[in-house]
């Protein structure tokens, strides 16, 4: 139903209208490499070892790229990064809403307000982190969490959906839960409550123990009902329609797909694209209730890990389906090793670790005998948690190589990330872009003719 009305005659709406309503969806760390192996992988899996099940967002009639440099490097972090999306001024690495000068800037979200636009931000990861950060907060320091908080409380948004603050209750400074309700702000858990909500001004946040980030679409058990990014568009859609008839801005972010790929871990990284791509359907869902009024743009902040379909060890060949055997993302591997019971001696852990990856134990998983002594070498670190993350880590790493996965950083690369749009407007996002041009088309989109 979605990719036929993807392919219907709103592929090439004009931008001479303005879109009444507009979503940004901002995967974090998320270059074309890894949206290219969340592709390959579902294809894979569905029996074609040569092709690509294409994401919803890759079939969007605007493809492009964006450069991501900050002010002062050209490999940016989140941000910079974000403050450039938000602003469409480029910053210093850690400041979030300030130009190089410190002055407070604008953002997309304080412009869709002046329009009388309702506004809103979701996030897999806290509400206080760099990426939505940047979408309400001008500090110098993205560490800042409790005063990020606090403006987060303060903001033009109607809307502001995660995981909870990361410092809620800073010594001697008012709880920032306190100030939430003060302002305005539903604190609501869950996504059965999420649901029956209809009034403005929410914070919705995880039902169950205070996490710093929704759980890896990987970890998540058959049937779990947690929150995931697509309740928090399609929920977070309709209250901020309600919210204001003059539309919406709604930005959201799948902030975990930047998380796996610093880990390398590539089979927890397609989940979170494939989460996002979840997400974005929601979007079209909505689109499609609204046509001709919606305008829908998903890019990145940078991209992470150098992720490259292809590794020298295996040449020409991949098989990327070999992916399937992993059951755990590498974190959730870790927080197991890593527990003092049982004792992770040498047999208990090789069985862990096989039953989670496959390793050892499936075709095209075989461990040679550098494997093994890499392995017995890990085992033999003294402290558990370092042991742990070491275990956890080489598994990933061993199961990427042998499926064909090169990873060349732990950290973010200056590639440029694509750009995909579709709806109103999306006829505007051509050529080779900047960060920055994301935040212009956007915001003249909220004020058409100027």
């Amino acid at each position: 139903m979605i990719f036929s009305f993807l392919l219907s005659g709103l592929l090439s709406a004009s931008s001479a209208k303005a879109p009444k309503y507009v979503f940004l969806f901002v995967g974090d760390g998320m270059g074309l490499a890894q949206v290219s192996l969340a592709e390959a992988y579902r294809a894979s899996v569905q029996g074609d070892s040569v092709g690509f099940w294409p994401t919803s967002f890759s079939r969007f009639p605007v493809v492009t790229v964006t450069t991501t440099h900050c002010a002062t490097r050209r490999i940016t972090e989140s941000a910079a990064a974000g403050t450039a999306l938000a602003t469409g001024h480029k910053a210093g690495e850690g400041s979030l809403g300030l130009d190089t000068s410190g002055t407070s800037r604008p953002n997309l979200v304080d412009l869709a307000k002046a329009r009388g636009m309702a506004t809103g931000l979701a996030t897999t990861v806290s509400v206080d982190h760099a990426t939505p950060g940047a979408f309400y907060a001008h500090v110098s320091s993205r560490n800042e969490f409790h005063r990020i908080g606090k403006q987060a409380t303060a903001s033009k948004l109607d809307f502001l959906a995660g995981a909870p603050f990361l410092a809620p209750d800073s010594a001697g400074l008012p709880s920032l839960w306190d100030i939430a309700k003060d302002s305005g702000f539903g604190t609501i858990h869950g996504r059965a409550a999420l649901a029956a909500r209809t009034l403005p001004r929410v914070m919705a946040l995880p039902a169950g123990p205070a996490r710093s980030a929704l759980p890896y679409a990987l970890d998540r058990a058959k049937g779990d009902t947690s929150l995931v990014l697509a309740d928090l568009v399609r929920e977070g859609a309709r209250i901020l329609e309600r919210a204001s008839h003059k539309g919406f801005f709604l930005m959201a972010e799948a902030g975990k797909v930047d998380w796996a790929s610093h880990r390398n871990d590539a089979r927890a990284m397609i989940g979170e694209v494939w989460d996002l791509d979840s997400a974005v359907q929601e979007a079209l869902a909505f689109a499609k209730r609204h046509p001709k009024e919606v305008l829908i743009v998903v890019t990145a902040d940078h991209e992470t890990g150098g992720l490259a379909l292809g590794a020298g060890r295996t040449g020409y060949w991949t098989d990327f389906g070999l992916l399937r055997h992993q059951t755990l993302s590498q974190e959730a591997m870790e927080d197991s090793l890593a527990r003092p019971t049982p004792a992770w001696d040498g047999p208990a852990a090789f069985s862990a670790l096989a039953r989670w990856t496959g390793l050892g134990e499936r075709k095209g998983l075989e461990l040679d005998g550098s494997d093994s002594a890499n392995l017995r070498e890990t085992l033999a670190i003294a402290k558990p948690k370092l042991r742990a993350q070491t275990l956890a880590a080489l598994a990933t790493r061993m199961l990427a190589a042998k499926a064909g996965i090169g990873w060349t950083s732990g950290a973010h690369t200056a590639i440029p990330v694509p750009v995909y749009a579709w709806g109103i407007g999306a006829d505007a996002f051509q050529g080779r872009l900047d960060n920055t041009d994301i935040h212009r088309i956007i915001a003249r989109s909220f004020s058409p003719g100027k």
